[in-house]
């Protein structure tokens, strides 16, 4: 984009194939055009189809995009989302792990929260029973660690763990910071929520997650810096919010209440 020069084209015509077959074929072609081969890992990565039903996936997308708004209305409609692709593939191991996600951000804030961390963990380990390598349903098992089980060391390990399963999930980063946080260690806590944030700039989780993380280390300059940059992610009150404590860090105090 910086030079505006194409990397890469081409012109499916494919007549009754399958689209799912499709998309594989161009992500790979994409990554290799881009970045030169692909290691073998990269391009099973790739073309791993976590259904094989287009209309379950198709499901599963939709309720992404609308958790993604992180009131309850939008969680509660992605909740019901992915209960509809689950219905169409009982072992979209996938759609479980956002599941657990939407019960880890109802916690608290919209359900009691022993419910809603409990949610979590039993949505995670029906995730990982049908994929034992699923980075984020292993990232969220932290979390019950931490808010039911007060077991901070324990919750460090398996957000260690969820990232060596797949270190390209923004929120096992996130999550890993968190238990770090939690034991003090704010610098560590920062690197992993910029590394979730980088995985996905467009995901609210991680951008409030990293947020959240450069706030507690009191790095003004660098919530400066990185809000502008997260506007397509974040609600308006969002932004708002983190520049009025950035405006209240500078001594600034009525415009940080404007905010």
């Amino acid at each position: 984009t910086a030079t505006g020069a194409q990397a890469w084209a081409n012109v499916y015509d494919r007549s009754g194939a399958d689209i799912l077959q499709i998309q594989s074929d161009i992500a790979a072609e994409v990554a290799g055009a881009i970045t030169g081969q692909l290691l073998p890992e990269e391009r099973a990565s790739l073309t791993r189809r976590p259904t094989n039903d287009p209309i379950a996936y198709d499901l599963y997308l939709r309720g992404i995009s609308a958790a993604n708004g992180l009131s309850e209305a939008s969680l509660r409609a992605g909740m019901e989302l992915f209960d509809r692709a689950i219905a169409r593939d009982s072992a979209f191991a996938e759609a479980y792990a956002q599941q657990a996600l939407i019960w880890l951000f109802l916690a608290d804030s919209y359900v009691e929260g022993r419910v809603g961390y409990q949610k979590t963990r039993e949505a995670a380990e029906h995730a990982l029973r049908l994929d034992s390598s699923h980075g984020l349903a292993a990232a969220m098992l932290t979390w019950p660690s931490m808010a039911l089980d007060y077991d901070g060391a324990r919750a460090l390990r398996l957000a260690q763990r969820a990232v060596s399963l797949d270190p390209r999930v923004g929120m096992a980063h996130g999550t890993l910071g968190t238990a770090l946080a939690l034991l003090g260690h704010l610098d560590e806590a920062v690197r992993e929520g910029r590394l979730g944030w980088l995985a996905d700039t467009l995901s609210a989780q991680g951008a409030l997650s990293y947020l959240s993380f450069v706030q507690l280390a009191r790095q003004t300059d660098t919530v400066a810096a990185v809000l502008p940059r997260m506007r397509l992610a974040l609600a308006p009150e969002d932004i708002r919010e983190f520049d009025g404590w950035v405006r209240l860090m500078r001594g600034d105090a009525a415009g940080a209440a404007e905010r």
